[in-house]
């Protein structure tokens, strides 16, 4: 089926990304190289090759900047044709061998084709006067070099001028008490919604009310499923939205993703800094001797 004008300009243009990449990839290009090969306008024609003085034309496309590619041909053969007969341009590849540029593609799926590019993306003409003339530039026109520049500064007549006590920049407080203020912050938004009473469902001995064949707190998968957001993690059948979960509960319900960071975990770790309080007080013993009375028969 023949291409549309449409594709082929399509193709095209991503074979001359591909060609100008590979360049820039796979050669040794200088800044001074990019500048030969750049496009600018003087004395009112668009010219090749420009100085750090004159503006650098960029073409909205590799088409617009190319054109002398488009014009030039290698034996029978031009850029458009060559497109013509690639199935997919997507899977061509382009080879930079030395000064060389070869594109090579599969023709009915299975025979490799590679052809020379070279002489179609580049062309110089040698002056009588032994002097060149770039008449299709190297395909890496549009991209712009980075030159390294330095500023020498004189620090004392700066340090003259400049006032290097910059108070004002200094936050107000420290940095270690803001961590300190965000942390309970953000724990205060992400631990579930405390348990009453009610739900704890105390008895008259003041005991949660336990399930007698698992020994736990009746409403633990409720409250689980409800709020943890190891429950969605876990791919639990009625869990919450995991951009709603809160922090698990228990251990034992911990996801892969929140191993050691539910609130049984960090009550654990909280521990070893409490033993002082949480240490049972001494209750006194009474040491006096106790006072036995005898019974004397008068």
């Amino acid at each position: 089926m023949a291409l549309t004008e449409q594709q082929i300009n399509n193709g095209i243009e991503i074979i001359l990304d591909k060609i100008a990449e590979k360049i820039i990839q796979e050669t040794n290009i200088s800044p001074e190289l990019v500048k030969q090969n750049q496009k600018t306008i003087r004395d009112g024609i668009i010219q090749v090759g420009r100085d750090n003085s004159e503006k650098l034309i960029l073409f909205q496309t590799d088409i617009e900047a190319n054109q002398e590619d488009l014009k030039s041909t290698s034996g029978t053969e031009t850029l458009r044709s060559i497109v013509e007969q690639i199935e997919d341009v997507n899977q061509a590849e382009i080879i930079v061998d030395g000064v060389n540029v070869f594109i090579s593609y599969k023709i009915d799926g299975e025979n490799i084709t590679t052809i020379d590019l070279t002489p179609l993306l580049t062309e110089i003409s040698t002056n009588e006067d032994g002097t060149q003339t770039i008449l299709n530039p190297l395909n890496v026109s549009q991209f712009i070099n980075l030159e390294k520049k330095t500023t020498s500064i004189d620090v004392e007549q700066a340090n003259e001028f400049l006032d290097t006590n910059i108070y004002e920049l200094l936050p107000d407080g420290s940095n270690r008490q803001q961590q300190i203020d965000d942390l309970f912050v953000q724990l205060n938004e992400l631990l579930p919604p405390p348990i009453g009473d009610e739900q704890w469902g105390l008895d008259d001995n003041g005991r949660v009310n336990r399930n007698e064949d698992t020994d736990e707190w009746i409403g633990s998968q409720d409250y689980y499923l409800n709020n943890s957001i190891s429950s969605a993690q876990n791919n639990e059948a009625g869990a919450v939205e995991e951009e709603e979960g809160l922090i698990t509960r228990l251990t034992d319900n911990e996801s892969e993703q929140n191993s050691l960071q539910s609130i049984e975990s960090l009550r654990d770790r909280l521990n070893t800094y409490l033993k002082d309080v949480d240490e049972s007080a001494v209750e006194l013993e009474d040491e006096r001797p106790e006072y036995q009375i005898n019974q004397v028969d008068i």
